[in-house]
């Protein structure tokens, strides 16, 4: 939450807490000192269970210590309320305990009402933690798709081209030239180094001999020295033949 959002709920309780102990109180002036004395104790026991005893404890399976700091802070909370209730009796009833609403003698009551923030502000928190992760897992997600799509851009006949890798069936090696196979197009042949294209491709690309690079994607089969990318056999080299069987090892192709 935000500097923002914290200051506009945590009126919002106020405003809450004071419209309902002015409807029991018959008095709006005793209901905002009332909620005035009272919401620091539930501010502090929002923020420490909800941003320190939850995240610490219970999030981290630490049950046993969760549940004793939990009971511990009901029973600060508890104190601290019968503190409001002495402030509220010298401050509100002028120390004349007759003059005191029932409600506000009633600790049990106050403390209810505490946890019911403290829980409300907790799930608030939740959902929002939730909206943050599938957000920051969307563009996680993005950001995979956009790599794994990715575009290869290069100079062939004096122009400048974008391939995306998905399209790239293999790249084949012709000493200082390299020939991009494309799916149902036409290779591509540019003045470049396989290394230095290789630099920019994807872990789905595997080098399997000094003059091939092949589009794991488009594999449609493979055996101890060769591979088959579509129709067209390629050979494995000794050089790579322990990496690509370590890839295929990994991948879903064993």
């Amino acid at each position: 939450m935000q500097v923002k959002s914290h200051l506009l709920f945590w009126f919002m309780v106020s405003a809450i807490l004071t419209t309902f102990f002015s409807a029991n109180f018959n008095s709006y002036t005793y209901a905002i000192y009332f909620t005035t004395l009272l919401l620091p104790v539930i501010v502090a026991t929002s923020y420490f269970f909800n941003y320190y005893l939850v995240p610490e404890y219970l999030f981290t399976s630490r049950y046993g210590k969760f549940s004793l700091y939990l009971i511990y802070t009901i029973i600060v909370s508890l104190y601290l309320e019968l503190v409001v209730i002495f402030l509220a009796l010298i401050y509100l009833a002028n120390y004349n305990i007759v003059d005191m609403h029932p409600l506000v003698r009633n600790v049990w009551i106050l403390t209810l009402t505490l946890y019911a923030i403290v829980f409300i502000h907790g799930f608030i928190l939740l959902v929002r933690k939730y909206q943050s992760t599938k957000i920051t897992i969307s563009a996680l997600e993005e950001e995979k798709q956009k790599s794994s799509v990715g575009i290869l851009n290069v100079k062939s006949d004096r122009q400048n081209k974008r391939i995306n890798f998905e399209d790239i069936l293999y790249i084949e090696s012709l000493a200082d030239y390299v020939k991009i196979h494309i799916r149902n197009q036409p290779p591509v042949v540019t003045k470049q180094k396989i290394s230095k294209i290789q630099i920019e491709l994807t872990d789905v690309f595997l080098r399997i001999h000094r003059s091939f690079i092949i589009n794991t994607n488009h594999l449609a089969s493979y055996g101890s020295d060769h591979v088959m990318i579509e129709q067209q056999k390629l050979p494995i080299s000794r050089t790579y033949k322990v990496s690509a069987r370590a890839f295929f090892e990994q991948s879903s192709w064993v």
